[in-house]
């Protein structure tokens, strides 16, 4: 992947739902949008991490920021590209994380490199109850599923961040009144939306094995499938989107094969400088 596209990362899922929070609220609200557009891909890993540019801060033998004299001093272009190979370099050991000999001491300093699986096997232990659930209550597969599936999906995952965005609005002195009408607040929320509809798509199966795989997919597919204009993923993940007929209307293409997305690659038009920013529906006018 670093050799067909360097390093891309896609905004991360948790920022995405927080910017999809601030934009349902400010509509509803009817008030000018307290957010500003976000790039969806960066070349840090950071990015989809923390939704922040991260980069290098040059300092002299003061401590002081050295602001533009290390360009003028190496010429710009031999600052741009030694400046280029310090961000591949951080990029590189981003992704490969701490030596082993290194982790004693990082994990006294608070590094915790068991955190994600953690979670993950939690996420993971909440669909395998939510499947108990629907095999002792196997009416709800032949009937509103989606509708089970979107009540506990909301309730685990996103109501602390609406209560923190809430507060955070409050702070600024913003007007912070909860949404009236939740189901609908949480229904025009893209990513929200394509993790119920494959979560629910998955549970239909009362024979399905879940796994901490299916949980990182899902989170990676929620922002691909909502916010890209086309996706490549496995058979199975592709049968959940496809098969979500709520979910047509995003207009993400989904690719058969690799061979299938390289041409529809090669045939798409050459444009200058482009700058793809996330979309919101709600930011549409009507």
């Amino acid at each position: 992947m670093e050799e067909l596209s360097d390093f891309a990362y896609l905004l991360g899922r948790p920022y995405l739902v927080r910017m999809e929070i601030a934009a349902g609220l400010d509509k509803m609200y009817d008030i000018p949008a307290s957010h500003v557009p976000m790039p969806l891909l960066y070349h840090s890993a950071l990015w989809a991490l923390l939704g922040e540019r991260i980069g290098f801060e040059f300092v002299d033998e003061t401590g002081s920021v050295s602001g533009p004299r290390p360009r003028e001093e190496l010429a710009g272009e031999a600052f741009d590209a030694q400046l280029a190979g310090l961000n591949h370099i951080r990029e590189r050991k981003l992704l490969e994380g701490p030596q082993d000999h290194e982790i004693p001491d990082l994990r006294r300093r608070g590094y915790d490199p068991d955190a994600y699986a953690a979670a993950l096997r939690r996420r993971l232990t909440f669909e395998l109850d939510t499947s108990t659930f629907l095999n002792l209550n196997p009416i709800w597969r032949r009937g509103r599923l989606r509708d089970q599936i979107f009540g506990r999906e909301v309730a685990r995952e996103w109501m602390t961040q609406l209560v923190l965005h809430l507060r955070q609005r409050a702070d600024a002195r913003l007007r912070h009144d909860p949404p009236l009408e939740l189901a609908a607040f949480w229904a025009a929320m893209p990513l929200v939306q394509v993790a119920i509809s494959m979560k629910a798509q998955y549970h239909r199966d009362p024979s399905r094995v879940w796994r901490t795989n299916d949980i990182a997919d899902i989170d990676a597919l929620a922002v691909a499938y909502a916010y890209c204009d086309a996706v490549l993923t496995d058979k199975q993940a592709r049968a959940a989107l496809a098969g979500s007929r709520e979910l047509r209307t995003f207009g993400a293409i989904l690719h058969a094969n690799a061979l299938e997305m390289a041409n529809w690659l090669d045939g798409l038009p050459t444009v200058q400088n482009p700058d793809d920013h996330v979309p919101h529906p709600l930011s549409r006018s009507s």
